[in-house]
């Protein structure tokens, strides 16, 4: 052979679903991904990972069943794709809020979407989670790259939105292991009865520093939101009468606040 086909897709014509149904349906399959995921993920989709997790340990993040009513401020964060296909990207908005030195994810889309419709779903996201005078949502950072300059742009001309630009310059590797401590602090909370949650950890769990992952999509805006609003976003302290602001001591490794 001239050339060998390991971890080169091959295409084939098998309709979507389970392989064999007769010796596990879908929803068979479901039930053995939740009660084991790294098996399934090493025996029926060849995907295999660390069952604690790569880089991001499932154990590191917390959980809330009520967002504080009073917290701080918010901002949504994107990552844009171009297509809908099966192989592409997913668009991901995620808006984050801040309280008490915290965030906390307050809600996410992830859709294969076109180009094309990229502004509508961003403005829909965003008159969702408008903010107030007193709970300002301080605005939405997208990436500086493929649709999202589109999307900078247009958003720009027509006002109304604070959007701004964001360079993504080093690789998501080296940006997970320089801000993964944030998240093993106990420093992001996620919604415990959200539906996209499991599918959000799983994510984390599976990305791997060889990128032998299939998507990643959900953990740029995280990390977005963990480098503008915690690394170097405003902290306003809890005295309501100080009125300096200063920037979070970046977590030691293994640090816990409790």
């Amino acid at each position: 052979m001239s050339q060998y086909s390991h971890a080169i897709p091959i295409e084939h014509n098998l309709p979507p679903g389970p392989l064999w149904p007769h010796k596990h349906t879908l929803e068979e399959l479901r039930e053995i991904e939740k009660s084991d995921d790294s098996i399934y993920s090493s025996q029926y989709i060849q995907d295999p990972h660390k069952k604690d997790g790569n880089i991001f340990k499932i154990e590191w993040w917390g959980y809330y069943t009520i967002l504080p009513p009073d917290y701080e401020w918010k901002a949504v964060f994107c990552d844009t794709a171009l297509k809908k296909e099966e192989h592409n990207d997913y668009t991901v908005f995620q808006c984050w809020a801040k309280y008490n030195g915290r965030i906390y994810l307050i809600d996410q889309y992830r859709e294969k979407i076109l180009a094309s419709d990229l502004k509508r779903e961003f403005i829909e996201f965003w008159n969702k989670h408008k903010g107030t005078a007193v709970q300002p949502n301080r605005g939405a950072y997208v990436e500086d790259k493929a649709s999202g300059i589109q999307l900078i742009q247009d958003i720009q001309k027509e006002g109304g939105i604070p959007i701004t630009p964001v360079p993504r310059e080093k690789s998501k590797v080296f940006r997970a292991n320089n801000l993964v401590n944030w998240i093993k602090s106990g420093l992001l909370l996620l919604p415990e009865s959200a539906d996209f949650i499991y599918d959000y950890k799983q994510e984390f769990k599976k990305f791997s520093p060889l990128m032998t992952h299939k998507h990643d999509d959900q953990i740029d805006p995280t990390l977005d939101a963990i480098e503008h609003m915690l690394v170097v976003g405003p902290e306003i302290t809890d005295n309501a009468d100080e009125k300096n602001r200063r920037k979070p001591i970046a977590p030691s490794r293994g640090a816990r606040l409790w």
